[in-house]
């Protein structure tokens, strides 16, 4: 039913997504948004320009100018009926920006303030030379979930299911869009082996 239900709809996707609107279109891919995110904040943080996260707008960090994006944004929540999620914004400054010019334009905008530019759709902003640590989180998901595993009794074919369907799917959002460290490959499937190999009590020759 929903397959029919997709197609019937498929011609008319066109019509009601708007062209701005980088997903459920053919040849429009979400993953882009979040490259071209990776890619400005590349920029912003070589070129010590100010910006805010999460909603992606960027401007000098000033009570001027904030005050001006707080007027857009409540003019935009009156005309759409949409409202701006404050407590899920937050707002990320260079490093030549003053701590006068941060409280004031946090306090305007009523954002936090974020140490670096965070996560956007998932996936690290900025990514500089330390790749390991900006993509330790998928080896400790991954820990996390094969943890507790290790409390059930399970065959090995129970275990390569998990695995396979599970653990090794988790990294593959990530990897659409970054090619992951080596090490950070390794360690993934080092906790892999150590799960199949055995459990905590009963360990296997590997």
């Amino acid at each position: 039913m929903a397959k029919m239900i997709t197609q019937r709809m498929k011609p008319l996707m066109e019509g009601i997504i708007s062209g701005s609107q980088s997903a459920f279109i053919p040849d429009r891919l979400i993953t882009d948004n979040i490259l071209v995110a990776a890619e400005v904040g590349h920029y912003l943080n070589r070129k010590q320009c100010e910006a805010v996260d999460d909603i992606l707008l960027f401007f000098r960090a000033n009570v001027q100018e904030a005050s001006e994006i707080k007027n857009c944004l409540m003019l935009y929540e009156s005309l759409s009926g949409q409202k701006v999620n404050y407590h899920k914004s937050s707002i990320c400054y260079s490093r030549n920006t003053g701590q006068y010019d941060k409280d004031m334009v946090a306090q305007i905008l009523g954002v936090t303030q974020a140490p670096n530019f965070g996560k956007y759709l998932g996936l690290p902003s900025f990514v500089g030379r330390n790749k390991k640590a900006a993509f330790a989180y998928i080896e400790d998901k991954i820990k996390q979930r094969i943890g507790s595993w290790n409390k059930r009794l399970l065959s090995q074919a129970g275990k390569e299911i998990l695995l396979k369907s599970v653990a090794q799917a988790m990294p593959t959002f990530s990897m659409s869009v970054f090619m992951l460290p080596i090490s950070i490959c390794t360690a993934i499937e080092r906790v892999m082996n150590r799960y199949w190999w055995g459990s905590s009590t009963d360990r296997g020759i590997h």
